[in-house]
């Protein structure tokens, strides 16, 4: 394939590719974690930004980059998941470029191209792209790290440094970059122990990091303490890594549980194989960042600590895409080469197709509809209290501060499930607030988060249901909102003293 058929194929791609990322991209309501990047970005100042991020679990450089975004382009929906569009659109073009450095010539662009487009059609990336998180930056500085890492070993050397400003900014962007560095600086001491220059700039890496080093430190012990605790549970990681490679769609449903999980794991395994068989020297760091992280949450989880996320992994699935690339183009012949490509498409094109079907939100659904139905009947008087603050900054975003709404804790303060590290003293209020209400009181609640399924809260006996709205999310986590309007009275007399 010749230089300029590559670029008209990559431009197709990348056209193919921001269609799909940008397809609907408003219907869906904002949710809990896009709510708080608005929050971190937007409301926040940069020095209480620095310091809720240092509460929560995550770095702040993408909360920065958002802010910035938001500076110029305004904090609409759209607007805010546009950035994660390019940051998504800018790794498929590190992919290819990462690609054609490893592999060169023909080779390279062939399986640079098909690793474009197993990344651009897979519903990890997609996901990425519709929301304002921090995963989207992670991919690509993933990517690019490598990159410069692989042009600074051929010898230019001013790529050392943009290797490790990379590498840096990685590791303030998801913790799930540290297994990453660990792989590549793994790379390094296996096959460039002497190389001084190589290991200068690994020490710039952690000589920039460092100033983060004791909030991570901290982090760790909350997250061990609070958030997940006890051992990594085995269906749990294999059912992350299965989900990885198929994402859990309707599509799947004739298939039994158990034969897609072979399926999946015999697809990995196979694509492992295939690459032990034939892998040469620089290949073995596609492989380390592509065994980094779920190496290493088992290493972790031997600890009896926890910090596994199914979409940790998918970082790890970029490379392994590369990977399945790789294999594809070592089939001995074209015709087996094309069957492989057209059934790995075939996968990912369907799942895809299928998620985004189930996604499709009519606007007067979820909480966007929640909070259009509150703005629009809501009277003078009102209050509105969340019973799941898992909802509560997503609405704030839609109402702003035109309505008084406060979130019921059960037990405060609230914990991080709940929002804690993003919410204001004067946002919440504990289970006193229902007991003293009156008047006319609105309840949003949600029937997902497993939080809130399992620390329900339950209006008094005595309110008076006036109105019941249910508005379907098309996060399958959230499931529904509940909106409900009450008339509320001072608890009577005799509840009080405890009598019948």
């Amino acid at each position: 394939m010749t230089p300029t058929r590559a670029r008209i194929v990559l431009s197709l791609l990348l056209l193919g590719a921001g269609f799909a990322f940008t397809y609907r991209m408003a219907e869906s309501p904002l949710w809990f974690d896009e709510a708080v990047s608005y929050r971190m970005a937007a409301v926040f100042s940069a020095d209480e930004m620095l310091l809720r991020a240092a509460r929560d679990v995550h770095p702040p450089l993408y909360y920065a980059l958002l802010r910035a975004w938001i500076g110029v382009f305004g904090s609409t929906v759209v607007a805010m998941r546009g950035l994660s569009v390019l940051l998504s659109l800018a790794t498929l073009l590190a992919s290819f470029r990462l690609c054609t450095l490893v592999y060169p010539g023909d080779r390279g662009r062939r399986i640079g191209l098909t690793a474009v487009a197993l990344i651009g059609t897979s519903t990890l990336l997609v996901q990425h792209a519709w929301n304002a998180r921090m995963y989207s930056l992670l991919d690509l500085l993933a990517v690019s790290s490598c990159v410069f890492l692989v042009r600074a070993l051929r010898g230019s050397e001013r790529d050392w440094l943009a290797y490790s400003l990379c590498a840096a900014a990685a590791l303030y962007t998801h913790n799930a970059a540290i297994p990453l560095f660990a792989g590549q600086v793994l790379y390094l001491l296996l096959g460039r122990r002497r190389d001084r220059k190589a290991w200068l700039a690994v020490a710039l890496v952690v000589l920039l990091y460092s100033p983060w080093m004791p909030t991570l430190l901290l982090q760790a012990q909350q997250v061990h303490r609070v958030y997940w605790s006890g051992p990594l549970d085995r269906e749990q990681f294999i059912s992350g890594l299965v989900h990885t490679v198929f994402p859990p769609t309707d599509v799947w449903v004739p298939w039994n549980e158990g034969l897609r999980t072979t399926v999946a794991l015999t697809l990995i395994l196979l694509i492992a194989a295939g690459f032990m068989a034939v892998a040469e020297r620089e290949e073995w760091l596609l492989a380390s960042m592509a065994l980094a992280v779920p190496l290493l949450i088992l290493l972790y989880s031997t600890f009896g600590r926890n910090f596994f996320m199914h979409r940790y992994l998918s970082v790890s699935f970029l490379f392994l895409c590369i990977l399945a690339a790789r294999v594809i183009w070592t089939l001995p012949s074209r015709r087996e080469t094309v069957t492989c490509l057209v059934l790995f498409l075939a996968l990912n094109l369907s799942t895809l197709i299928d998620h985004v079907r189930r996604s499709r939100c009519d606007a007067a659904l979820g909480v966007r509809g929640a909070a259009e139905l509150l703005a629009r009947e809501f009277q003078p008087g009102d209050r509105i209290l969340v019973m799941s603050p898992e909802v509560y900054l997503s609405l704030d975003y839609y109402l702003g501060k035109a309505l008084p709404m406060t979130a019921v804790i059960s037990d405060p303060p609230a914990d991080h499930f709940q929002g804690g590290a993003f919410l204001g003293a004067a946002e919440t209020s504990g289970m006193e607030t229902l007991d003293s209400a009156a008047g006319r009181i609105w309840s949003v609640k949600s029937t997902g988060y497993s939080y809130t399924r399992l620390h329900p809260i339950a209006v008094p006996p005595y309110w008076t249901l006036l109105q019941h709205r249910s508005l379907p999310e098309p996060y399958h986590f959230q499931k529904t909102i509940e909106v409900r309007l009450y008339r509320a009275s001072s608890r009577p007399e005799a509840v009080r003293n405890g009598s019948n």
